[in-house]
This record gives structure tokens, sequence and C-alpha cells, in this order.
């Protein structure tokens, strides 16, 4: 039978372990796995930003659907694509910041659509992406503003504990999937037509789900049940326009702090299927139109009706290859006249 001491050596040498087992992985990743990461990964592109190791970098901020859409090698020389998945503005502010300290006097280029300003409980912050940068002040006022800030974060052994699979993902994913194409930040579907059709019958459906719920509240709320009412409340969030007021003031505070610095908005094609779900575009036209007429240091480029058949896309909101191709070319003349180089 164990004495008390033999159990006290006992427990401190699991404990030992495993806070010997915790600070080795937390070195593992911290030294040899994240520095792993492609380029192109959104941990990398912020490290990227946050380092000002590429001072000759014309940034194109934005969610999925920018890093899907600007190739840079048919823009111009110098631009970075920095679209990361899963960010709206409230992820993009502060690498907004970030770029707002540089001594350039490069443009603040910020690809838009109907969730741009969008700030919902249906999209996480993706915290493997920031984790590895909390020191930087602006990622940890955007932890604080989400709710998200622990001290964990800043503690070694334990910052990336729950992280790790998701690390590993992002550093297995471009291996196991090999099907995308890579240029400058930019990440590129190849053209599938066999896969845009499943995406655009799942719009499709979406669309006449939203319908259908929309017939039913006109005849009463009590029609629906509450997983109807919740499945009504989502589809209106994903298919329409609706900007929250707080994440459209501080992209506002911005302009009117930086009076001499160029702010470009680039509202990128739009897939028919997409603006035939979207009910309140004239809403939109009406928002891009008003930041402008506040804004004289503001450009919008509105491609949003560029008209690209469905070839042109990987699903109803992503181009392939083949429209992020042709788009940026479009773009090239408007972005290099912005810069002052035609």
């Amino acid at each position: 039978m164990l004495g008390n001491k033999d159990i006290f050596f006992q427990v401190f040498r699991i404990a030992f372990i495993a806070m010997a087992l915790a600070v080795g992985f937390d070195l593992l990743f911290q030294h040899v796995l994240i520095p792993a990461q492609q380029p192109f990964a959104n941990v990398r592109k912020l490290e990227r930003i946050i380092s000002d190791d590429h001072p000759e970098d014309i940034p194109i901020f934005g969610s999925s659907i920018a890093r899907r859409a600007y190739y840079c090698d048919s823009i111009g020389p110098g631009f970075y694509n920095y679209g990361m998945a899963g960010s709206l503005f409230g992820s993009i502010y502060p690498l907004l910041k970030i770029q707002l300290e540089k001594d350039n006097d490069y443009p603040i280029i910020l690809d838009f659509d109907q969730h741009t300003f969008l700030h919902s409980e249906y999209v996480q912050l993706d915290l493997s992406n920031y984790v590895p940068h909390v020191s930087n002040p602006h990622i940890q006022e955007m932890l604080q503003f989400h709710g998200k800030e622990d001290w964990q974060h800043e503690v070694p052994g334990f910052r990336y504990f729950g992280l790790y699979t998701d690390y590993l993902r992002d550093l297995l994913k471009p291996s196991l999937e090999r099907e995308e194409l890579i240029s400058r930040g930019g990440v590129f579907y190849p053209e599938k037509k066999k896969a845009f059709q499943r995406f655009l019958a799942k719009r499709e459906r979406m669309i006449e789900d939203k319908r259908e719920l929309d017939e039913r509240l006109k005849e009463g709320e009590h029609l629906l049940t509450e997983d109807e009412k919740k499945w009504h409340f989502y589809l209106d969030a994903i298919l329409n326009f609706h900007p929250d007021s707080l994440m459209v003031s501080r992209y506002e505070a911005l302009m009117y702090d930086n009076p001499y610095k160029t702010f470009v908005l680039i509202y990128s094609p739009q897939s028919e299927v997409k603006l035939r779900g979207l009910e309140n575009y004239g809403d939109i036209q009406e928002f891009l139109s008003g930041l402008k007429d506040r804004h004289p240091n503001l450009r919008v480029l509105d491609y949003s009706k560029a008209g690209y058949g469905n070839e042109y896309y990987r699903d109803s909101g992503h181009l392939n290859i083949a429209g992020a191709k042709k788009f940026s070319a479009l773009i090239s003349d408007d972005l290099e006249r912005i810069l002052g180089r035609r």
C-alpha cells in the first residue's frame, strides 16, 4: 500500500510528465509545424502582414471570396491576396489598422459582398489564426471585442491546447486535396462543372425554402415551428444584406481618421443565382452610394453585375480559376489607375 509520500511523488511525476509533454507540443507547433504552414494559410498571412517584412505588398483584404477571386498575377506587380476564409469585417478590421500604420501610400483595398459587414453568431473566429499573434495589440483588441481573449493564449504549453488538429488539418489539406492553384496569397479552384451543379442545386433549394417560409409567415408566425423560424432567420442572413451598424461605423472611422489615404471597396462579380436570392440588392446600392458620398477618399468599384456565366464559378459564391483570371484582368486598369501607375 502506498504511503502519502509515495502518492505525492506519483502525482508529481505524472504532473511533470504532462507538463513536459505540453511544453514539447508547444515548441513543436511554435517552431516547426506553424512555420511549415503554406504561405497562403491564414496564420501565415497574419504573420506576413504583422512582420512588415514585405513592404512592397499592396494588400487586398477580404473573406474566402477575395481569396478565390483576386489572381494577382493578372492584376499587376506588388499586389498580394490577403483574403482569409471565414473572415467578415470584424476579423479583417485589425489587419486594416496594421496596414494603416505602415509608411506607404498604398490604398486600403477591401473586397465587398453582402456579408462583409455582417456580425452573426453563425460565423465564429478561427482562433488558430490568431493565437500565435496575440502579442499584437490590434489582434488583442479584436479578441477582446469578440469575447475570445483567454489567459492560456499567452502561456507556453497551454496556448495551443485545443488547436492542434486545426494546424495539422491546414498543414495536410493541400497535399491531400491537390485540387487548388496558388498565386501570391490567392488559392483558386479548377474548373469543375459537376461540382458547380451540386452547389447550384443547394442554393436553389435555399432560395425556394425561404420563399415558402415567407409565404407561410404572411399567414401568421404561429404556423412555423421553432426550428423553422431558426432556419428562416439563417436563410435571411445568408441570402440577404444585413450590415451591422457597429462594423460599418468602424470602417467609416478608418476613412475619417485617415483622410489622405485612399480606400477602395470592390464589389466583386456575383453569380446569377446569388443575385436572384438577394432580395435587397437595392439596399446594397444605396449603402455603397451613401458611403461614397460621405467619404471623398473612398473609391467604390462595382463589378457585381459583370454577368459572368456559370462556367466561371466554382459555387454560387466563389469564382473558379478561369473566373478569377478574367475578373483580375478586368480590374487591373482601375487599380493601376488608383495607384497612379497608369
